[in-house]
């Protein structure tokens, strides 16, 4: 065991506060950052914007990252995860009262580039953290139940926005939702700590360019990038998936959604913790969601209209598992080829890709589903970007050792 390592162990099981800690963060966060789909019906019936502009809104808040994230790495590098994780938490609580107070779509619009700035350091901080505060032999299993938080918390946010508008109205909702995240924002402040070693430093900054000419980088970056893609895809369409393709009715295939949903948080912790045990587990568990959630969307598009019920949860089941589980293999993945020294920052512009891609799949796909005759022929997108995802990661299989991203490799 390294220095840092034994240095870690002799902290006992403070680890596994710090992972409760990075979890209850993403969880809350979630609250802001995937709240957007549940809360538009009642922001138009009581702001009265248009299925146009609440699709304007969802673009904000999701390109606002693509920059931010490349900013918030080398912050996280230079001085660890505590004081930028609790600023975006900050910043996310704000957000969420100026949703409180907004009373026209320019103060809508302005309050999703807030949103946008304060969850850049949530996900890459928290997955570094639990980088270093956790040995090799757990580090697959603490990030599957840290990155489980994030489907979890959209889960939650579907039932704390109804419920609570519905008791209390727009704005009170807002509020609670703002004070519960302000409140882990003071957990976060008062319990967390930067793992030993990891803490204010000057660190190199490295540039995107380096990274980009990096081979590894591209291609566990692209792997990344395909897979989130589907993903966003599968999280946004589903359910209307499941309403148009199945003839459910919209509560029951909302139900579907929330079946892929819980389904993915626990294949982010099963499939997470799996990858500790496995040789190469990183990378396979990776392949192995890419070619599960391939074959599971080309069953499901092929699925006659009348099929029984039960039939479509599992297939929702399985589709959410994968589609998401796929997820804390692959940062460990990237972050074990970083460099102890430069994690932030890489997981910081990997994430900015993968950004890019949630901005623009959903967005892409919701055209075909416009244009294409049939609706399996645009699922077909996610396919290819499957095969895409499925290309990159075999081709991993046999590297030798190679130098961490952030020290050489060009």
């Amino acid at each position: 065991m390294s220095a840092a390592g034994r240095l870690i162990m002799g902290y006992g099981n403070f680890r596994w506060v710090i992972l409760v800690i990075a979890a209850l963060t993403q969880l809350t966060a979630a609250l802001a950052s995937q709240g957007i789909g549940v809360w538009a019906p009642f922001a138009q019936q009581t702001l009265q914007v248009s299925n146009r502009e609440i699709g304007l809104l969802a673009a904000l808040l999701n390109c606002v990252p693509i920059a931010s994230l490349v900013a918030a790495g080398p912050l996280l590098d230079r001085y660890g995860d505590k004081l930028p994780i609790f600023m975006g938490m900050a910043l996310l609580s704000l957000s969420m009262v100026c949703l409180a107070w907004a009373s026209s779509y320019g103060a809508l619009a302005l309050t999703m580039l807030v949103m946008g700035l304060g969850y850049a350091p949530i996900q890459p901080g928290g997955s570094k953290a639990v980088y270093h505060w956790f040995p090799a032999r757990e580090r697959g299993l603490a990030m599957g139940i840290r990155q489980a938080a994030l489907p979890l918390g959209g889960a939650c946010a579907a039932v704390f926005f109804p419920y609570m508008v519905a008791r209390s109205g727009w704005a009170a909702a807002m509020l609670a939702a703002a004070g519960v995240i302000a409140s882990v924002a003071l957990v976060h402040m008062v319990f967390f700590q930067n793992a030993p070693g990891v803490g204010p430093a000057v660190v190199s900054r490295l540039k995107l360019s380096y990274l980009f000419h990096s081979a590894r980088f591209r291609q566990i970056a692209m792997v990344g990038a395909a897979m989130v893609g589907v993903q966003a895809t599968i999280a946004v369409f589903w359910a209307l998936f499941a309403h148009q393709h199945f003839g459910l009715s919209v509560s029951m295939a909302s139900w579907q959604l929330f079946v892929v949903q819980i389904s993915g948080a626990v294949g982010r912790v099963v499939l997470s913790a799996i990858s500790d045990r496995v040789h190469d587990g990183r990378r396979r568990m990776v392949l192995t969601c890419a070619l599960t959630t391939l074959a599971a969307l080309s069953l499901a598009v092929n699925l006659p209209v009348g099929t029984n019920v039960r039939v479509i949860f599992a297939c929702s089941a399985v589709t959410g598992a994968f589609s998401f589980g796929w997820y804390g293999p692959w940062v460990v993945w990237l972050s074990d080829g970083a460099g102890p020294a430069h994690v932030g920052q890489v997981l910081g512009a990997a994430m900015s890709v993968n950004q890019v891609s949630i901005a623009l799949t959903p967005l892409i796909f919701g055209f075909l589903l416009d244009l294409a005759p049939h609706r399996a022929a645009a699922w077909l997108s996610a396919v290819a970007l499957l095969i895409l995802a499925a290309v990159g990661a075999m081709r991993g299989s046999g590297r030798g050792p190679s130098m961490p991203i952030g020290d050489a490799e060009i």
